[in-house]
C-alpha cells in the first residue's frame, strides 16, 4: 500500500505495530451525500479489521465529521474513528523498529525461545544482543534479531516513554 503523506505512513505503521490488526483496506467505500445537501460527508480512508473481530472505519475529518459518519453507521458492527498517533517519542521508536518487521530479521526459533526465557524478568537490549551475538557469531545479526523481537512484540520495552537505546530494558511478553 502506498502512502499519500508521511502522516498516512505513520498511522499505518502504528496500526501495524499494535499487532492486533489483521486487515487494512484503503478507500473502502464511497459515500454519497443526499441531493441538495451542501455539506460533504467525510469519506472513510481506511477499513481496519482487528483480531477480536471488531471493525473500524478510519476517517480524516473533524470531530463533527466523525460524528456524522458514526451516525450513518449506527446499528452496524462498524465503529468510526479519527486516525490517532502515539506520542512523538513512541512514534520515533516505532519508526526505527519498523525496519525490523520482516520475518527474515528474526533469530532462529531455538534462540528466540532462549531469549524469551532469559528476558522474563527484564534485560537490557545490550545484554540480549550480546547473548545473541555469542550464539550467532555476528553482532549486527544479533542486534537485528533483538529489534525484530521487539517489533513482533515478543519482547516489550519496560518503559515505552523513554527513548530506545542499548540500555533500554525489555521484558518477554
Amino acid at each position: 500500500m502506498g502512502f499519500g503523506s508521511l502522516r498516512e505512513r505513520d498511522v499505518l505503521m502504528a496500526l501495524d505495530f499494535e499487532g492486533d490488526v489483521v486487515e487494512v483496506e484503503r478507500d473502502p467505500v464511497e459515500i454519497l451525500r443526499p441531493r441538495g445537501e451542501r455539506t460533504p460527508v467525510p469519506c472513510p480512508w481506511l477499513f481496519v479489521r482487528r483480531c477480536d473481530g471488531s471493525r473500524v472505519l478510519v476517517v480524516h475529518a473533524t470531530a463533527a465529521g466523525v460524528a456524522t459518519l458514526a451516525h450513518a453507521f449506527e446499528g452496524t458492527e462498524v465503529s468510526v474513528a479519527s486516525p490517532g498517533l502515539p506520542d512523538p517519542a513512541q512514534l520515533k521508536t516505532i519508526r526505527w523498529l519498523a525496519g525490523f518487521r520482516f520475518s527474515r530479521c528474526r533469530p532462529p526459533v531455538d534462540l528466540e525461545r532462549e531469549v524469551l526465557e532469559m528476558c522474563v524478568d527484564g534485560r537490557r537490549i545490550a545484554d540480549v544482543s550480546g547473548y545473541l551475538s555469542e550464539r550467532l557469531k555476528d553482532l549486527d545479526l544479533a542486534r537485528i534479531g533483538t529489534y525484530a523481537l521487539i517489533w513482533h512484540r515478543l519482547l516489550v520495552l519496560a518503559d515505552r516513554d523513554s527513548p530506545l537505546s542499548e540500555m533500554s530494558v525489555v521484558v518477554a511478553r
